[in-house]
């Protein structure tokens, strides 16, 4: 299943994109051209980011979950969330060994999860698909995605949402999805 992630523009005047898919169970990002006719909105990558991809982000400015806020932030990924998941954001987040880590204060962290809501596509749910996954913390990623229509959900924990394959969402380590991508 390819599922487009970045796009520019190339030297020919074409948009230049990214696809990421599963072949053999590996994640492949390929890049191909398209032209302008080509609907980016409709057929960017939406995805849900776990929190402990956030967690990551905060805690290393040079992995791959600090690439992925970069690529929501220069709207190269449209970034999918609901409110109860922001506010699961934020207590995680504002966690005593969380800000230890990160060595950020909680009003930074609450700077930052103000200018990341600017920028997410708000979800709204209205239907929760409960039970689907074994641990219950992570339902409200999955219900974000699949009533988001989300295309894939971006985790460190990719045996936790095998379920999601059900939905046609497609799970991705944030290295997977940023490996080949310049």
């Amino acid at each position: 299943m390819i599922r487009h992630l970045n796009m520019t523009s190339s030297p020919t005047g074409k948009i230049l994109a990214w696809s990421i898919g599963r072949t053999g169970g590996r994640a492949v990002v390929k890049p191909f051209e398209c032209s302008l006719e080509y609907d980016i909105v409709d057929n960017m990558l939406g995805a849900v980011l776990d929190t402990n991809v956030l967690i990551a982000a905060r805690r290393s400015r040079t992995g791959a979950s600090n690439a992925l806020l970069r690529a929501v932030d220069k709207g190269r990924l449209s970034m999918l969330a609901s409110v109860p998941l922001c506010f699961e954001y934020e207590a995680v987040l504002c966690r005593a060994e969380h800000l230890l880590a990160s060595r950020l204060t909680q009003q930074q962290v609450t700077g930052f999860l103000n200018y990341l809501a600017g920028l997410i596509v708000p979800v709204k749910l209205h239907y929760l698909w409960r039970p689907q996954l074994g641990d219950v913390a992570d339902e409200m990623v999955l219900e974000t995605a699949i009533i988001g229509g989300a295309k894939c959900i971006m985790t460190f924990k990719t045996r936790h949402f095998e379920p999601a394959i059900r939905f046609g969402i497609d799970v991705f380590r944030p290295d997977e999805a940023m490996s080949g991508i310049s």
